[in-house]
């Protein structure tokens, strides 16, 4: 996040007077300044854009600046609005997929020639209401893993937010796959490709409560694969059936499956954790895996006083 930006103006005055038109649509407004000399506008969290009157005989240079707004709606009103306050056309509002798959911009020249932008990307961490079809998606990608894999695996189950029945997810299909070992994981990957996922080599393991995440801690070692771009986004979590990690993913889905409080605060906490860190995935991260971490010493307690058993299930399948 910049403090400030400056940009050198031909006539402040009315270049203060075409930025609050054109800002008006994203709630910027003049903050302070001196007259004949600059405006401060005010974009939030304590950052500035400044416009300043040019002084001197060197030409003007032009800069780009772009604004994030919070939806494609606000892109469309400011180019409007600034066209309106007599800017120049220099791309209307629309995708912009040669900068990342979800990027939403428009951009004008002001009155100095300066291209500004407004644009909108939609947050890496995206969460959206359950989907009943979320269950069929799994059914269909256990059948491909089983297709190709069945020899090498011992069992195939749908854990992580979207197993669970009217919780918020991102729209991302998590699958456990069992193995007893990893001696043949080389003979796995080869399987897995010709299904359509890919492996991440460098995820070697999950987060262990209590430990900092680049520990190494037994128990808790996994394979991590991701569906290719042809295939429905999917997330493959291979880990040992008598793993820690493998007995943690299938407790915290039933716990939550069964306890409407806890499942609802877990919701809660991930809306929360959306929208304060929705564009960085390992801080939404960082903080959630702990929770989760709390989340299972309660769901502990409820495996001893339910009688929670296991099942590694020699035949692949999942329950709801």
């Amino acid at each position: 996040m910049f403090d400030h930006i400056t940009l050198c103006v031909s006539d402040l005055d009315k270049s203060r007077l075409f930025y609050e038109k054109a800002f008006q649509p994203l709630g910027y407004k003049v903050s302070f300044g001196k007259e004949g000399l600059f405006w401060a506008f005010e974009l939030g969290n304590g950052s500035l854009f400044e416009i300043a009157q040019h002084v001197g005989e060197s030409p003007l240079t032009s800069v780009h600046v772009a604004f994030r707004t919070q939806c494609s709606e606000e892109v469309n009103n400011f180019y409007n609005a600034a066209l309106a306050a007599g800017a120049r056309d220099n791309g209307e509002p629309g995708p912009r997929p040669q900068y990342t798959k979800n990027y939403y911009a428009c951009f004008v020249h002001d009155l100095d020639g300066h291209n500004i932008e407004a644009m909108f990307d939609k947050p890496k961490i995206e969460l959206v209401s359950y989907k009943e079809e979320w269950k069929d998606d799994f059914e269909g990608i256990k059948k491909d893993i089983l297709s190709f894999c069945n020899k090498e695996i011992l069992s195939v189950r749908h854990i992580g937010s979207t197993s669970i029945p009217n919780m918020i997810a991102k729209d991302i299909i998590d699958v456990q796959v069992g193995v007893e070992n990893f001696n043949r994981i080389q003979i796995l990957i080869g399987l897995m490709s010709k299904a359509g996922f890919e492996i991440l080599p460098h995820i070697l393991q999950d987060h262990a409560p209590g430990h900092e995440f680049h520990e190494f801690v037994p128990g808790w070692e996994k394979r991590f694969f991701k569906a290719s771009a042809s295939r429905r986004s999917t997330n493959i979590h291979v880990r040992c059936v008598d793993g820690e990690n493998f007995k943690f993913a299938l407790l915290f889905r039933d716990f939550l499956r069964f306890d409407k409080e806890a499942s609802r605060a877990y919701e809660q906490i991930k809306l929360r954790l959306a929208s304060a860190f929705g564009n960085s995935q390992k801080d939404y991260t960082l903080i959630k895996d702990p929770v989760c971490d709390l989340i299972m010493l309660q769901a502990k307690k409820w495996a001893t006083e339910t009688q929670w058993k296991l099942d590694t299930n020699s035949n692949p399948s999942d329950f709801y």
